[in-house]
């Protein structure tokens, strides 16, 4: 059974975060090996220099960019804890923040289909800044597709619509 919990009422660690996410990725078959496993393999990537996590709520988004003519490219995944009325803020505010590192195209593998909802939303709540979002399915996996537009993006906490 998956476990949300609620960041404005309790933030959780970076740890909690981890363990949470994966369980409940564990619980829907999303992730193949153990949780153990899935976070010590995590933890190892996370270490890497060329990978950048950021926790936002009980969010972590976990990116690698890329290099050389590349380097305005990103690609990265995502391991939810929080409530999901506030997963949509915690997207935003990482898609404002990749803005501002001068990422122009990203690439989000979507392993918790119950989001799916979520990040197919996300073009409402981008497009009026000239950002361009949309799901696709990739090598059976649905993907988020990101291309920034010029418009800085504003978050608005607790926008729904």
């Amino acid at each position: 059974m998956t476990q949300l919990i609620d960041s404005k009422k309790q933030k959780l660690t970076l740890n909690q975060v981890i363990l949470l996410s994966l369980s409940n990725l564990s619980s829907t078959g999303a992730i193949e090996t153990d949780v153990k496993t899935a976070s010590d393999k995590l933890t190892g990537t996370l270490s890497n220099k060329k990978v950048k996590g950021m926790q936002i709520g009980n969010t972590l988004f976990v990116m690698s960019k890329g290099v050389g003519k590349d380097a305005n490219r990103a690609q990265g995944e995502v391991y939810n804890a929080d409530a999901r009325i506030n997963f949509m803020d915690n997207l935003v505010k990482y898609m404002a923040y990749l803005q501002q590192m001068n990422i122009t195209d990203y690439r989000l593998e979507i392993r918790n289909n119950r989001l799916l909802k979520a990040y197919q939303a996300l073009n409402e709540r981008l497009k009026k800044f000239g950002t361009q979002s949309a799901v696709i399915p990739v090598e059976g996996l649905n993907n988020l597709l990101v291309k920034f537009g010029k418009k800085p993006i504003k978050v608005e906490d607790g926008k729904r619509r």
